[in-house]
């Protein structure tokens, strides 16, 4: 920071910029000496010797071009002075991650959820508070909130289970372990994707060799907490042009969604990869720095993007090349001398390095002329009924209900038929001649009011949700078009609208289009789902909400009062997002408040799972086939590094000479998962004819293995 001569900015934004380009730092520093090293051959370049010494080294050189650049000391941390009401507000949060703790632990040992219900009862009380109080808050006790609810939000959903769970996550632990065994990074290593994503490969071994930690508590404790900074860089950045007050609800908004609690810390690649994207927004505000340092710090973070995430840096390229083009239709029509915060040149960069990085020095990500040309079939029938019907139901996130009957049979007809063409021992259809799959659905939450009231209450929150997503968004980007871009102003001068803002808002417009296109292209949400899309987006466009919304209260002449009904919103929204709602009222249970429900069957660890992938690695004859369910198959990569599983347990697709994984989900609930279109089916697990035809050779009480 002192290097780059970053200067008068607040203690707040100053941590953050230390945090993602510290993080930046590890990586590229990582990159070289797993490159650098071997050449002059020193083995495992990543082990803790050569990283102390390199990095010492590094950091010697940054603190001689500091010195040289800076002849007096610039940055001074001063305590803010707190009255009695602010020293409540700032002591209170911290007994939010305490809470979420020890609900985890209470609740991965089999306990009751009282401990998380508390923290999400307290935290919708503590914002009700801040709501109400800001006018007599300290300017600091926004970014502290901020940053405490997130680190508990967090945590509520990585520590569940004492081992990683969720889904993408396995695949990220094994390309970590191959990279940490060896101390040393080869994009070859894994002819998975993943591999080419530093953020899960380099950066965690740096941090295993550090830190010396269970490598799992990386994954599941630093990632989560480096994470949590990116809702205050909304905050920070979001403050730039509405006030501390409406900041916050933006920042409360964000972290509010459920995506953000529960996917985000299983998708490690993509925590670090927001991180930097957040950053990006955050410098465009920062007007100390020169254009020289600008630009580089926009080429440093842009790298940093492509190299954490591919399908995080693809959305981000695509929203550049969208904001630029918007950008000049505004220069042409609106504004003649806004400058277009990303050049035509730096796109170019960022898709040159983009396209060397995924394409030339790793493994293509996925299978891409498979996805291109299923992406140019879904645009070609974007307009069908079909699509139209199924993209609207995506845009309120609503379940799609394709568990049924009628989908498990045509599943397993077309599962019978195609395994018949494969060069594998099956079973005669003798002994399966009677077996037709059901479709098994997770138990539910019971209703704790009468079903009326329950009701009700599902059908607001399902409206305020409606509201929140879909039409107070729409609404800010009226009242931006019309307040700056309305063709009465075209020819107002650039000053009355500043070009940070005016990129920052580009940037949020531009972003909707890709989520719209993305509701109608299936194919690319089997690699990229909605949700991960729209949070992307939300980094950038969730202000449009809280915008929206005031903007609507004004014309509706509730200004006065607007930032408290916005506040009474936003927590119902947050009480519904996290579960407490339906704790109450039943429905869908949440896997950080409950022990049972479809998201825990599919998710979570169990100990005995993780001891029988163990015991089949070490059991196993050669290569011989496993049979395992999509979820069961993530604990044989990430417990055990078997990667080469059959998803298909029908007994006509079991070959005679296989093992068969059955996990304790597939045990206990009878539950077998099976990836189908961009959902999954849930059957019956085929027991009876497991124990008819194959021999039990492994049992802990809840996972089970047959021959």
């Amino acid at each position: 920071m002192l290097m780059l001569k970053i200067r008068k900015i607040g203690f707040w934004e100053y941590l953050v910029y230390t945090i993602g380009l510290s993080v930046a730092f590890l990586m590229f520093g990582g990159l070289f000496n797993n490159w650098f090293l071997p050449l002059v051959e020193i083995g495992r370049p990543l082990s803790l010797i050569p990283l102390l010494i390199s990095f010492n080294a590094f950091l010697l050189i940054f603190w001689i071009i500091a010195y040289k650049r800076n002849n007096e000391n610039i940055f001074e941390i001063r305590f803010p002075k707190l009255d009695w009401l602010n020293k409540i507000f700032f002591l209170t949060p911290l007994i939010f991650p305490l809470l979420s703790i020890l609900g985890t632990i209470l609740l991965n040992n089999g306990g009751p959820n009282y401990f998380t219900i508390v923290m999400l009862g307290g935290i919708a009380i503590y914002v009700f508070f801040i709501v109400l109080f800001r006018k007599k808050l300290n300017e600091n006790i926004y970014p502290w909130a901020i940053l405490m609810l997130s680190i508990s939000l967090l945590l509520m959903y990585s520590l569940r289970s004492w081992h990683i769970l969720g889904w993408d996550i396995n695949q990220e632990y094994l390309v970590f372990t191959l990279t940490n065994s060896a101390k040393y990074w080869s994009p070859y290593a894994s002819g998975s994707a993943y591999n080419s994503c530093v953020s899960i490969t380099i950066l965690p071994t740096i941090f295993a060799s550090f830190t010396k930690i269970n490598n799992e508590y990386i994954y599941k404790l630093i990632f989560p907490i480096l994470f949590s900074i990116v809702p205050l860089m909304i905050y920070l950045s979001t403050k730039k042009f509405l006030s501390e007050g409406y900041a916050f609800l933006t920042s409360f908004f964000f972290i509010s969604q459920y995506w953000f609690i529960a996917q985000m810390p299983a998708l490690a690649r993509q925590e670090i990869a927001f991180i930097f994207l957040a950053l990006i927004l955050l410098l465009i505000f920062n007007h100390e720095l020169n254009e020289s340092t600008k630009a580089f710090l926009y080429i440093i973070i842009g790298m940093s993007i492509i190299l954490s995430h591919y399908s995080t840096a693809y959305v981000w390229l695509a929203t550049m090349v969208v904001c630029y083009a918007l950008g000049l239709l505004l220069k042409i029509f609106f504004l003649k001398n806004l400058k277009i915060i990303f050049s035509f040149k730096y796109i170019l960069l960022m898709i040159l390095i983009t396209f060397l990085w995924q394409f030339q020095l790793n493994v293509p990500p996925h299978n891409f002329g498979s996805i291109l040309s299923t992406t140019i079939y879904d645009i070609s029938n974007i307009f069908s009924k079909d699509s139209i019907t199924s993209g609207f139901n995506r845009l309120t996130f609503k379940n799609l209900n394709i568990n049924n009957d009628q989908n498990v049979s045509n599943n397993y007809l077309t599962m019978t038929e195609e395994y018949k063409n494969k060069a594998l021992i099956l079973y005669p259809e003798s002994t399966y001649r009677d077996y037709s799959p059901r479709a098994v659905f997770s138990e539910e939450l019971k209703s704790q009011v009468p079903i009326e009231i329950s009701i009700d209450v599902f059908n607001l929150l399902k409206v305020i949700r409606l509201i929140l997503i879909v039409i107070l968004p729409i609404i800010g980007i009226f009242h931006l078009f019309k307040k700056h871009f309305y063709k009465k102003n075209k020819n107002r001068d650039i000053s009355n609208l500043k070009n940070s803002i005016g990129n920052y808002i580009l940037i949020s417009i531009s972003t909707l289009p890709l989520i719209v296109l993305f509701l109608f292209l299936p194919s690319v949400q089997t690699q990229y789902n909605l949700t991960r899309m729209y949070l992307q987006g939300l980094l950038s466009f969730s202000f449009l909400t809280i915008l929206g919304g005031y903007y609507l209260l004004y014309k509706l002449r509730l200004n006065k009062i607007s930032y408290f009904i916005l506040g009474l919103i936003l927590i119902l929204f947050f009480l519904s997002s996290t579960g407490l709602v339906s704790q109450l009222i039943g429905g869908n249970p949440l896997l950080p408040l409950n022990n049972f429900g479809g998201e825990y069957d599919m998710f979570y660890t169990a100990q005995l799972d993780v001891k029988s992938a163990e015991w089949l690695a070490n059991k196993r004859e050669g290569n011989s086939m496993i049979y395992a369910d999509e979820v069961a198959g993530l604990r044989l990569t990430s417990s055990a590094y078997i990667i080469d599983y059959t998803f298909d347990i029908l007994p006509s697709t079991i070959d005679t000479r296989s093992y068969v994984y059955l996990n304790q989900t597939n045990v206990e609930r009878g539950k077998i998962y099976k990836r189908y279109n961009i959902d999954f089916l849930a059957y019956d697990t085929p027991i009876e004819f497991l124990n008819s035809n194959k021999n039990l050779i492994y049992n802990n009480g809840g996972s089970e293995v047959f021959k």
